[in-house]
């Protein structure tokens, strides 16, 4: 699929915003991510994007913004037994070196390969490339077309191998007496197992002068037979293969809820259009639309029932097996399945902004942004196997020397060293601490938590100070009018004045006044429309100047004012530079919200409130929750000094426009997000999917839980890996012990990962 992707210079313009989404919608691209300074679209019709891409760059200059804009093909495929960390850095190394290829992301936690081509090409050829470049490292690895998995068959190859190997050693140990014949069924036996691991060996050797696990198995096995421990040697590659195979099982099932949710793309939905029902494209259905959705189908779109009845299962947003009972006038995500009943739907967001598609797009973006605990272990693990490999010499070379060159030293330290290398090999830590990372993630957002890197949760455990907005996160932002004051204008014409002012802003505060008015409105009369942010609007309505704001935004702009004092947010009118009068808005406590404040007390976290609303108003809200300090009167970027000049960690929760800056600079930015704009959305580290301040609590339980798992695997498996280097060099133990032993590290630290998605995985 052709990507076109435009990079803006301090980009946070709403009204562009909204004209881009026009153009997108109106060219029919469903494919599209506005995130931070970036606009992204892609689709198969390269008519339409190129189209689509003039349309939005004219806005941009219109708008007076600087750009810079990149073009190029985006292929995704599934990925098979790619489970190596080492072999995937080398793979996406290699393909690098393609001079079409622009940019490679492995993603071994949901086995899917990205590519960034500079031009399109046969699909099937490029899968053919590619496989040859991961056949270098994993024989039985691969891309794939199709989305549907068959573990076996997909491995029927390498569990042959180790059924014939197995027969063949065990007909070598107890059937054959000479010595001779049990050699060579030995010999074949160990070519049939292993001839996989020496060649990718050998070619990282000479090809790359690396040296990786696959060397240190080769050389732990041939230095067995050297030193006549035949069983020993076709052991220890069976054992490994059979280790792989079950690592490869353990992953794949692990994440196989997750593969699930990112495969949630069905291309098709009904939508009633003239009283019959229309097959249409998922990315041609506008907002409004009306959807039916039957027995069994899953709701894609977001959107609020009109008509019919039924259950719906909300396991796929929420993790739960709870039946959800569908009626009309409820509000549904996409995401729910219908198990009973017909619904019509009436859509309220598009493809790309529904519930599911924030999800994947959270999901997807993770799984690229690693944790800095992650990036040690990727570190580590480059300089790993070298340093193994001369610790092992030095095991065999040092003793030799002190006692002498013969037979049974050599043998007995050659074999000691041989021991160390196979128990050295790290794939219980890079493995499985990406893979908790990730679970958790996963297990997150099937709480509608949605984390955008993994490195949130490590700042979570560190977290001393939690900031907060007041409109929309610690209150409902469900505004009412409590007062309206008017000079030289009846009631009824400041009112709708004020309304067709506020009618294109997207702060809460004008939202509600809109929703509240009750008169029919003429659009074409606002001539002219600028939102400052975080300060007020500016219009021109009929023959008229209207400045609406704080009463500093007006005083600024030259008007006389007395301001008031009571409890609210007050707005204050200007019209025709002349002071009108103000209305008062009024929001209630959230029910949650006192409960969160204790939570973070018993945590010994400081919370401060920062609000844009009067003094009143912010020692009311204070008092009431129990909040330890508070700022009031703020405009967006005072917010972000306050939180720059803290020096402990901080976490800034909020949901509006003016709270991008702060989440942004805040060590780790939560945005709730049923409400929150897109800004907010794209601006949060982490965004709470439902709304539910609750879910701020699971959030802090998902990291600790997260990070004692991702320590219990570092522990379990650097304590192991001491312990049985120790007694290997100590010739405590054999070969193929000492094999069974580290394949069984893997799986446990792997299985004792998966514990992130069990059912109860906040606590």
């Amino acid at each position: 699929m052709r990507v076109k992707e435009i990079e803006i210079k301090d980009y946070n313009c709403l009204v562009c915003n909204d004209e881009i989404n026009l153009i997108l919608q109106n060219n029919k691209i469903s494919s599209k991510k506005i995130s931070g300074n970036k606009i992204l679209f892609s689709s198969e019709d390269d008519g339409k994007l190129k189209k689509a891409d003039i349309e939005i760059q004219k806005v941009l200059q219109k708008h007076g913004h600087s750009f810079k804009t990149d073009e190029y093909v985006s292929y995704s495929f599934n990925l098979r037994n790619v489970t190596c960390p080492s072999c995937s850095r080398k793979i996406k190394r290699d393909l690098l070196k393609d001079d079409n290829i622009i940019e490679s992301e492995i993603l071994i936690e949901t086995q899917t390969l990205k590519l960034k081509l500079k031009e399109k090409e046969n699909e099937k050829q490029l899968v053919r490339r590619v496989n040859n470049i991961i056949k270098n490292y994993i024989i039985n690895g691969s891309i794939v077309l199709e989305k549907k998995r068959n573990f076996v068959k997909d491995n029927w190859l390498l569990i042959s191998r180790i059924l014939v190997a197995t027969i063949l050693l065990l007909i070598g140990a107890f059937v054959f007496k000479d010595q001779t014949y049990k050699l060579v069924t030995f010999i074949l036996s160990y070519l049939i197992i292993s001839y996989d691991i020496i060649y990718r060996a050998f070619k990282a050797l000479f090809t790359k002068f690396s040296l990786n696990e696959h060397f240190l198995m080769m050389v732990a096995s041939i230095g067995s037979f050297i030193i006549n421990e035949s069983t020993d040697s076709v052991l220890v590659m069976l054992l490994y293969q059979v280790g792989e195979l079950l690592k490869d099982l353990s992953v794949s099932r692990s994440t196989k809820s997750i593969q699930e949710l990112l495969a949630f793309t069905e291309k098709e939905v009904n939508v009633i259009v003239n009283d019959e029902v229309v097959r249409m494209d998922i990315g041609d259905v506008k907002i409004d639309s009306i959807v039916l959705v039957k027995t069994g189908e899953k709701v894609l779109l977001d959107g609020i029932i009109v008509d019919g009845e039924g259950y719906l299962n909300t396991k796929m947003i929420t993790g739960e097996s709870k039946q959800l009972q569908a009626i009309k006038g409820e509000e549904v995500v996409s995401g729910y399945i219908l198990e009973s009943g017909t619904l019509k739907i009436k859509t309220t967001s598009d493809a790309s902004n529904s519930k599911i598609n924030q999800i994947i797009n959270f999901l997807e973006e993770a799984k690229e942004n690693k944790s800095e605990t992650e990036l040690r272990v990727s570190k580590m693990a480059k300089y790993y196997t070298p340093i193994i490999l001369l610790l092992a010499i030095l095991i065999f070379i040092i003793p030799v020397s002190i006692l002498g060159f013969t037979t049974t030293s050599l043998e007995t330290w050659g074999y000691r060293a041989l021991i160390f290398l196979v128990v050295s090999c790290p794939c219980s830590i890079v493995i499985s601490v990406p893979l908790a990372y990730f679970l958790s993630i996963g297990a997150a957002s099937r709480k509608g938590i949605l984390i955008k890197s993994g490195n949130s949760l490590d700042v979570l455990e560190n977290i001393n100070t939690v900031y907060l907005d007041k409109t929309g996160t610690m209150t409902h932002g469900v505004l009412r009018i409590s007062k309206v004051y008017a000079i030289d204008y009846t009631e009824d014409e400041f009112l709708e004045l004020v309304t067709l002012s506020e009618i294109k802003s997207h702060h809460p505060i004008a939202k509600s006044i809109v929703s509240e008015y009750r008169g029919k409105l003429d659009f074409q009369r606002v001539k002219m429309f600028e939102e400052i942010k975080g300060q007020g609007i500016k219009t021109i309505v009929d023959d008229k100047s209207i400045i609406i704001g704080s009463a500093s935004f007006l005083k600024e702009n030259g008007i006389k004012l007395e301001e008031v004092e009571t409890i609210g947010s007050i707005i204050y009118v200007s019209i025709n530079n002349k002071y009108s009068g103000y209305i008062v808005i009024q929001d209630e406590l959230r029910k949650d919200a006192k409960h969160l404040i204790s939570f973070l007390k018993k945590k010994k976290i400081k919370t401060h409130l920062l609000t844009g609303d009067n003094e009143t108003e912010a020692k009311r809200i204070t008092e009431n929750l129990g909040i330890d300090e508070y700022n009031h009167s703020l405009l967006p970027l005072e917010k972000t000094e306050i939180i720059k000049q803290d020096p402990s960690k901080t976490l800034f929760l909020g949901e509006g426009i003016n709270d991008a800056p702060s989440l942004e600079i805040s060590d780790l930015g939560v945005s709730l997000g049923g409400s929150a704009s897109d800004l907010a959305i794209e601006s949060a580290d982490v965004v709470i999917v439902d709304d539910n301040l609750s879910s701020i609590e699971s959030l802090f339980k998902l990291a600790k839980k997260n990070k004692r798992i991702v320590n219990q695997n570092l522990i379990i498996s650097l304590g192991s890996k001491i312990v049985l280097l120790t007694i290997s060099a100590l010739g405590l133990t054999n070969m193929w012990i000492a094999i069974v032993a580290h394949l069984g590290i893997t799986l446990l630290c792997i299985l004792n990962a998966t514990r992130m998605l069990s059912r109860r995985p906040f606590l």
